[in-house]
């Protein structure tokens, strides 16, 4: 791989993106792990955007050029218009209270999409992903957690 990311840090791990993303050493990009469109934040700004190609099934990221609000609006509207729920992305962040982590997932429709580019109070690392209707109205949503000991890997069903 091109690159290197220290994974076995506690918390939220921007890099594992990174890493799907990567090439392997037969020059291929990650297949068949479907990525909806994912917006990384850092520093309460748009840092990297993450998807799965519709062309080839790989895992793509855009350009820096393409990180803007209006760009970002633009796709997630485009993505969502199908969506009966209204639910058009979640935004996951992990914030320390009372000395403990404690991650929060929103679910957010287009306004609320629209409302996180001007929200003074933005976390400074986050990860916007776009909301996928599933099909039979239930969603699995997996999650993975790790240190430098433990490893944690859980599944929920809505």
């Amino acid at each position: 791989m091109e690159g290197s990311a220290d994974i076995n840090q506690s918390g939220q791990v921007d890099q594992l993106f990174h890493l799907l993303w990567l090439r392997n050493k037969q020059q291929q990009r990650c297949q068949h792990v479907i990525i909806p469109h994912t917006v990384l934040f850092r520093f309460q700004q748009p840092a990297a955007w993450y998807f799965t190609s519709v062309q080839d099934g790989s895992l793509k990221r855009k350009h820096r050029h393409n990180l803007t609000p209006s760009h970002v609006i633009e796709i997630f509207e485009k993505a969502t218009v199908h969506n009966a729920s209204g639910i058009a992305a979640s935004f996951i962040y992990t914030e320390i209270k009372n000395g403990d982590p404690v991650t929060t997932v929103e679910f957010l429709d287009m306004d609320g999409v629209r409302g996180l580019f001007t929200r003074s109070d933005r976390p400074a690392s986050a990860c916007l992903q776009q909301f996928i209707e599933p099909p039979g109205g239930r969603n699995v949503m997996i999650r993975a957690e790790w240190s430098p000991v433990v490893r944690l890997f859980g599944s929920n069903l809505d």
